[in-house]
């Protein structure tokens, strides 16, 4: 099974709800013991918050030097948390509930594949079936699988049904 790491689906946000997104991961980093020295500070990255939710509110009329100004803003915040993605990644070192008390989302494990034992599918002639099973050995030996052409109703051939 492979560890749970930290997604990075919030690059993926649109810029207004990065900031309710970023705002919570610093109140819920800001003196939590599980995660003691980031690499960034936290008050920084509220700073760089801040900014960015200005930014927002100045493009709003949609002038090009301030549209310019909030996607330079957006870089830089993101920059700032991907930075503390992989703090916090390898503070829990696939601990899936460490991940999630940050603030952070955690990647979905894939689920496993479950092979049939036995497949049937269509021949490359009318009539005929092609059979895949998964090879596995029972007690030391391999399982054969045999079959036999009968007619409905059977009928007896040489005193056998």
């Amino acid at each position: 099974m492979k560890k749970t790491q930290v997604a990075w689906d919030f690059i993926k946000y649109p810029v207004t709800e990065k900031v309710a997104f970023y705002n919570n991961i610093i109140v819920k980093l800001t003196d939590n013991p599980t995660f003691p020295w980031p690499p960034v500070s936290l008050v920084d990255t509220k700073t760089a918050v801040n900014k960015l939710e200005a930014a927002i509110i100045e493009a709003r009329d949609g002038g090009h030097s301030a549209v310019s100004i909030m996607h330079d803003n957006e870089k830089l915040t993101d920059n700032l948390f991907r930075i503390l993605a992989n703090y916090v990644e390898s503070v829990a070192n696939g601990d899936e509930t460490t991940i999630l008390i940050s603030g952070f989302h955690g990647t979905k494990q894939p689920t496993p594949i479950q092979k049939a034992t036995l497949a049937a599918a269509n021949g490359p002639h009318s009539g005929s079936v092609k059979l895949t099973s998964k090879a596995f050995f029972h007690g030391g030996g391999l399982i054969l699988f045999r079959w036999l052409k009968v007619s409905y109703p059977p009928q007896k051939v040489n005193g056998y049904r």
